[in-house]
């Protein structure tokens, strides 16, 4: 099943320390980029949140954020630094005289300052574990919204796939008209010339051109790049950059089709199918 790179997810955890909040934005990435923000006394867990997710994802830009609402937090979980609440309203205070307008500050707004409340080291390691529990979560639900997406997105290409194969089929039922149009254009062309040509020298000619203008080899391989790009789309789980490849091969054979034939019914066919190619190649750059 492909994943799409797309992607958000959140999970709250209410502790005795307070609220822990996680949040992950996954967006579209030529590659993995991963950008962690958490709270500095947890700066530790940094590393290893990054490590988890790079085991876990493979592309896509993905931001990830922790809070920790700690006003709340129960007076057994926590122990009042007064040094550090002394600290902040020694210097409130300072301010209050510069501009006495200023609102005081509220109970809630100290206990979030940093070094407010403090634990011990067992409790600080309690919460680390359940910090990375909930990441732990916060990766799996991420997943599953990605994979979500990329369900819708499977959707959408299989009947673009579809579109694609029915034009396939055309362009190879005008192979033989196409040549067969263009040898009467030549014969033509021939013919008008007012100075006398041999007979297997014209003959010759027409062969030459036609060898040129034949379109068959490449309409084979687009076949068999289009099945490949079924192939992918259905059975492997990190299709992104496979398909990108895949769908490079196909509008290049389209491509040298459209430069090799002068035949009308199939330039508007491979208009067609550039156009198809164009909505694929949008859609594939959301699957991780």
């Amino acid at each position: 099943m492909i994943s799409s790179m797309t992607g958000f997810a959140r999970q709250f955890v209410e502790t005795n320390w307070g609220v822990v909040q996680w949040e992950a934005r996954s967006l579209n990435h030529r590659g993995l980029d991963i950008f962690v923000r958490v709270p500095e006394v947890f700066s530790s867990l940094e590393a290893e949140c990054r490590r988890l997710l790079s085991a876990r994802f493979n592309r896509g830009r993905i931001d990830i954020t922790l809070r920790l609402d700690n006003s709340k937090a129960t007076a057994s979980a926590n122990d009042l630094n007064l040094s550090a609440v002394n600290e902040i309203l020694n210097q409130a205070n300072a301010i209050r005289k510069l501009a006495a307008d200023i609102s005081p500050m509220s109970v809630d707004s100290v206990l979030k300052w940093p070094g407010v409340l403090q634990s011990s080291e067992t409790e600080d390691t309690e919460l680390e574990q359940i910090i990375l529990n909930a990441f732990g979560d916060l990766m799996s639900e991420l997943e599953a919204d990605r994979l979500r997406e990329g369900i819708q997105i499977q959707t959408v290409l299989i009947e673009k796939i579809n579109e694609l194969r029915e034009c396939e089929r055309q362009m190879l039922g005008m192979v033989a008209a196409a040549q067969e149009a263009e040898r009467d254009r030549l014969a033509r062309k021939l013919n008008e010339i007012e100075s006398e040509v041999e007979p297997d020298r014209v003959s010759q000619e027409i062969a030459i051109a036609l060898m040129k203008g034949d379109v068959s080899e490449e309409v084979d391989r687009f076949r068999l790049h289009a099945e490949e790009l079924e192939r992918v789309l259905l059975e492997e789980k990190l299709a992104g950059k496979r398909l990108g490849f895949v769908l490079q091969e196909l509008s290049r054979e389209v491509n040298t089709v459209a430069a090799k034939s002068v035949y009308f019914p199939l330039s508007t066919v491979l208009v067609d199918l550039k156009v198809v190619i164009e909505q694929i190649r949008e859609q594939i750059q959301n699957i991780a």
